[in-house]
């Protein structure tokens, strides 16, 4: 039979899109947070582990999609009344697949109440090469609450060797309090994308970056904490700023783990150095040149000292610095080593941090428990 040259019509196909939504309201009752008022459709879908003790109620955002294609769209309404205390965060990084020409859009609404203190704290996005994607955060406070924020970029798969060359970015932010703007900022990429990532006053060859957000807390001290902590994390570019009731901060970094890392450790000082605890135990393992100098072979040493690994006695100081608040009474120190350290070693370096403070201080010791410590609000 002689092939069929006859032209049909053609239809194009019609892709099936996401388009999820996510309501989820924390209210205080007898002393503890609650999650109300939840609405799910998919692909979004909360999550609620059990709270770790001390630990803010945590509720976590699952995109059961995979990912996000384009053409998808995100709508997010966090809200937490009086006297709430949660945290939002993800199940893991949200990947931002390939556009065919639409964008995917993810918008989060989030309204904080007096007395509130409300974590927005999610996973990094990672934008493959040729995505679109437009993300909006529009934020409500009343003033005496406070939101702790993060937004997190990685452009490209860097892990295959991929980069983001081509596609769309557009990332706005709006913090209103009391209903007045205060706070606005808009980055958007077009193509060609290539001179923002060249340029020194841009991008500069970033392979991510970062925003780290508190509206209505201290942001005079959270900038401070944000300051210290940068200075562990040489390899990322870190800026902290504060205007009006808000505190931004910036990340830029050629590696993202890195980066993640760093922002990880901002965020932990922020919230250490807002929440006004009264006691730290905190870990003053080792002196380096100690260690350098002592009997334990180069694999060791490099695990000690290793990202994961103890703190030495200058990572404690600046930790600690960080960490300084009015409120703190208390400073433990705790798993001193006996071959690379001393206690006169350490106590030297935390008065020099503590000078005028005037928290006590106390040496644990790893063959005896220590006494029964008593704090409380000054």
């Amino acid at each position: 039979m002689p092939p069929d040259h006859t032209e049909h019509p053609t239809t194009a196909i019609r892709l099936q899109r996401g388009d999820g939504v996510g309501r989820l309201r924390f209210v205080a009752a007898g002393g503890r947070t609650q999650a109300t008022g939840l609405y799910q459709s998919d692909p979004v879908r909360f999550l609620f582990p059990a709270p770790e003790r001390g630990e803010p109620l945590p509720a976590i955002l699952v995109t059961t999609s995979g990912g996000l294609a384009a053409g998808d769209r995100i709508r997010l309404s966090l809200a937490a009344d009086t006297d709430a205390v949660a945290t939002v965060s993800t199940q893991a990084a949200e990947k931002v697949y390939r556009s065919t020409g639409a964008t995917t859009r993810f918008e989060v609404d989030i309204a904080v109440a007096a007395g509130a203190w409300l974590e927005w704290l999610p996973q990094e996005t990672i934008l493959f090469d040729g995505a679109r994607l437009a993300r909006a955060t529009r934020i409500e406070l009343v003033t005496g609450g406070r939101l702790l924020a993060i937004e997190m970029l990685v452009f490209g798969r860097r892990a295959r060797g991929e980069a983001f060359t081509y596609g769309m970015l557009r990332d706005d932010w709006r913090v209103r309090i009391d209903g007045r703007l205060a706070w606005a900022d808009a980055l958007s990429l077009e193509e060609p994308l290539a001179p923002a990532f060249a340029a020194r006053a841009g991008l500069d060859g970033a392979a991510a970056m970062a925003t780290l957000l508190l509206a209505g807390g201290d942001g005079a001290a959270a900038r401070d904490a944000v300051r210290s902590s940068a200075e562990r994390h040489p390899a990322v570019r870190i800026g902290a700023s504060v205007v009006g009731p808000v505190m931004v901060a910036r990340f830029l970094g050629n590696d993202a783990r890195a980066l993640r890392g760093a922002v990880i450790a901002a965020a932990g000082a922020v919230r250490n150095r807002l929440a006004g605890s009264h006691a730290l135990v905190i870990e003053s393992n080792y002196c380096p040149e100690m260690l350098r100098n002592g009997h334990y072979p180069p694999q060791i040493q490099q695990r000690i000292r290793g990202r994961q690994g103890h703190l030495s006695n200058e990572d404690m100081c600046s930790l600690l610095h960080s960490l300084l608040h009015d409120g703190l009474q208390l400073v433990i120190l705790v798993h001193i080593s006996e071959k690379n350290n001393t206690p006169e070693l350490v106590e030297r370096r935390v008065r020099g941090v503590l000078k005028e403070h005037g928290a006590a201080m106390f040496l644990a010791t790893q063959d005896a428990p220590t006494p029964l410590f008593q704090v409380c609000a000054p």
